[in-house]
């Protein structure tokens, strides 16, 4: 096994990585502890981009590493959703993949990723992608989203038995700086209590 060099001043970047396997979630945990790098794990894409969703005035990723094949939200998908939800993210978005394809490749780039990496890849080579990428970003930019807090105590209801609808409307909405309750149907009993 390769030793990763720990530096102290990854502790201040913080990276964001999807995988569907706990192996590599496990393995890219370890890398990143041993580099010294601050990080969070998610198991697909839905859940990156949910999390991102609820915390994005409080946590700000240095680099978004997406493993391009997952289910519920595949990676590229999940790049297209956190570029249109936060265009004024500047994080880079670094794919990696066992399918070493050039389609797979140009399609990383046309959804706005930086970097492709193909799996397997060796510890030290993510340790210095992740470097050279760091040092690339700025964050969020957090002057395009001071119109948000004006609405942050408004709460908006949906009701409605597609999760599609209820996931595009709560998204929408949660842009617009609204807090959203989602029911999958609205029984009078629900809502009775509501004023």
């Amino acid at each position: 096994m390769v030793k990763i060099e720990f530096d102290k001043k990854r502790a201040t970047k913080l990276i964001f990585f999807a995988d569907d396997s706990s192996t590599v979630r496990k393995l890219v945990s370890n890398v990143l502890d041993q580099a010294g790098f601050e990080y969070d794990c998610f198991e697909d894409g839905e859940d990156l981009v949910a999390f991102m969703r609820k915390y994005a005035d409080r946590v700000k990723p240095d680099v978004i590493l997406l493993d391009v094949e997952m289910p519920l939200m595949n990676g590229f998908d999940a790049c297209l959703s956190i570029k249109q939800l936060f265009p004024e993210l500047k994080a880079p978005v670094l794919f990696f993949t066992a399918s070493d394809t050039d389609d797979s490749e140009k399609q990383a780039r046309e959804v706005g990723g930086d970097e492709f990496i193909v799996k397997p890849f060796s510890p030290d080579k993510l340790v210095n992608l992740l470097d050279h990428w760091v040092s690339k970003t700025t964050g969020w930019d957090t002057g395009q989203v001071a119109h948000v807090v004006s609405r942050q105590d408004k709460r908006v209801m949906i009701a409605d038995d597609s999760r599609t609808v209820r996931k595009m409307v709560t998204m929408v909405l949660e842009k617009a700086g609204f807090t959203v309750d989602c029911l999958t149907s609205a029984p009078m009993e629900q809502l009775s209590g509501i004023a």
